[in-house]
């Protein structure tokens, strides 16, 4: 980059800034991440709704024996949106990619009937897609 002209230089170094600054304004502004089996996450959820109003928060936690994810369903209802990240078996209590291929309804739809999933974070778009599709919850 450096055997670049000055103005092209600036350009290209403005445009990575602004990069990420759209990247820290998402994370931080428009999804929280908040791990659910932390002792304190309820308190810090209702810290950020009030000093920061976020769209969404990116819940996570590694089991089923955890209370909170089905307590938030309620108490974060109008007032943020839930996102569950079904990468991995342990970002949303085994409800995963994997169990979706299995079983639609311990996946994805246990995430959106049980604990009020808005947002569901997948390597499987289509399939997701297709699954919200026929459940009309999806145009």
């Amino acid at each position: 980059m450096f055997f670049l002209v000055p103005e092209v230089r600036f350009a290209v170094l403005l445009f990575f800034a602004v990069v990420f600054l759209a990247v820290v304004w998402v994370c931080f502004f428009f999804a929280v991440p908040v791990n659910l089996d932390k002792e304190n996450a309820e308190e810090q959820i209702e810290s950020f709704i009030k000093d920061m109003h976020p769209v969404a928060f990116e819940l996570l936690y590694k089991t089923d024996e955890n209370p909170l994810p089905r307590r938030l369903k309620d108490s974060l209802k109008g007032r943020t949106l839930i996102w569950y990240n079904t990468l991995w078996d342990t970002m949303a209590g085994a409800h995963d990619d994997d169990a979706s291929l299995q079983d639609f309804d311990k996946g994805y739809g246990y995430l959106i009937d049980v604990l009020g999933a808005r947002m569901i974070q997948t390597d499987r778009p289509q399939f997701l897609l297709d699954y919200l599709r026929s459940r009309n919850l999806h145009d």
